[in-house]
């Protein structure tokens, strides 16, 4: 008689099985343990899909308050890259930045935007406030608003959009929290929001405001806050020196494809900055900074990383030389230009000679940039209309 193999129970398979821990457990704990063992694109097609099955506004408050915590998931691996990957898996929301963008701009604005709600004041300061962070952990989000304002200076239309992010008291609160380098919070993170820091304190600021702008540029008393604000070019050009010795300069090394925010930062700070108006303290600051930044666009490779040079040489094409410099008076034959050639496109150059009855003034490098990150042209989602150049005040937005 033969050996009999006795029979292994379905209980003795399943305990002898890789499929036991997920089989011992309820449906939800089953569906975690599948999303945190599965690779990223499956993390990102789940989310695609779920984005597909958003049909009402509050539906998307709701996811979009989950992507700070998704971001800084401690159980997940590239976070990051599956929010990057997740709108491109979607049909209905493939830019899901513009979807948060227009939620915060109907929720700060209502009436400015088609089909918005009536909502409560209290609703409505729910979703700005999630709408806000959202933003900042959304990969690029902030990169591609920065960009397209940038890009569209003299656009009151698009100014006015992104004024809940650009010029808002909430958006100051979330910028202030989100700039200093914290644990589990991804860089990309810390320099967007050092860079709306930036452009909110290029606004003349409200009473409400004010401790912002003195954290900010690292001013502690008042009197000397009042005096910044009253020769307002004075307080651009602190805030401009802040931006490029503490955000600039500290990542000249990332990417290239990153820096492009920092840029974009720094031509909306020189918007209304006339740099010989400012103090000749600041001035020197200012060019000292940009000795340093240039060194690092014209130093060899073996001087310099790559990054840090190519980023140094995009940043330098958008600072205007000091007025100090003997670069900015320009040659004899520049100055005899036509008094009637028109005014540069863009409105942010500065003038770097003496104005004259019959000559204009040499204009800066950063009246003729290009615009940076091309590759967002299809980002435009808001309708543009002529308007008039920004007058010279400071603070004017007339």
């Amino acid at each position: 008689m033969g050996f009999v193999r006795p029979r292994t129970s379905l209980a003795q398979a399943v305990n002898a099985s890789p499929f036991k821990e997920r089989l011992s457990r309820n449906m939800i704990r089953a569906a975690q343990y599948v999303a945190l063992t599965q690779d990223k694109a499956m993390v990102a097609r789940a989310l695609g899909w779920t984005l597909d099955r958003l049909d009402e506004e509050g539906d998307l408050v709701q996811f979009a308050a989950g992507i700070p915590g998704f971001s800084q998931s401690t159980k997940l691996k590239d976070t990051v890259l599956i929010l990057e990957e997740a709108p491109s898996r979607s049909k209905l929301h493939p830019s899901l930045y513009r979807h948060i963008t227009s939620l915060l701009i109907r929720s700060a604005k209502p009436g400015f935007l088609p089909d918005s709600k009536l909502l409560s004041k209290a609703v409505r300061e729910e979703r700005i406030r999630i709408c806000l962070k959202a933003l900042y952990f959304l990969p690029h989000a902030i990169e591609k608003i920065l960009c397209r304002a940038a890009n569209e200076l003299d656009n009151k239309k698009v100014i006015a959009a992104f004024a809940p992010l650009l010029k808002s008291v909430e958006s100051w609160r979330f910028a202030e929290r989100l700039s200093e380098p914290k644990r589990g919070i991804h860089e990309d993170v810390t320099i967007a929001a050092q860079c709306v820091a930036a452009v909110l304190a290029t606004q003349k600021p409200e009473q409400q405001a004010k401790p912002f702008v003195m954290r900010q540029l690292k001013i502690d008393q008042d009197e000397t806050l009042n005096r910044y604000i009253s020769h307002g070019h004075n307080l651009h050009l602190k805030n401009l020196n802040n931006l490029l010795r503490n955000t600039a300069l500290q990542h000249i090394e990332i990417d290239p494809t990153k820096f492009t925010i920092i840029v974009s930062a720094v031509r909306l700070v020189l918007r209304r900055l006339k740099i010989e108006k400012a103090e000749q303290e600041l001035r020197d600051e200012y060019q000292t900074l940009r000795e340093r930044i240039t060194s690092h666009a014209t130093a060899s490779s073996s001087e310099s990383s790559a990054n840090a040079n190519r980023n140094a040489t995009g940043l330098v094409s958008a600072l205007p030389p000091c007025p100090s410099d003997p670069q900015a008076s320009g040659s004899a034959q520049d100055e005899q230009t036509d008094a009637s050639a028109p005014p540069p496109a863009n409105g942010i150059g500065t003038t770097t000679a003496p104005v004259r009855p019959t000559r204009t003034p040499r204009p800066s490098s950063s009246q003729h940039l290009r615009p940076v990150s091309q590759g967002y042209s299809g980002d435009a989602y808001i309708s543009m209309t002529p308007s008039t150049s920004y007058q010279s005040s400071p603070y004017s937005d007339t």
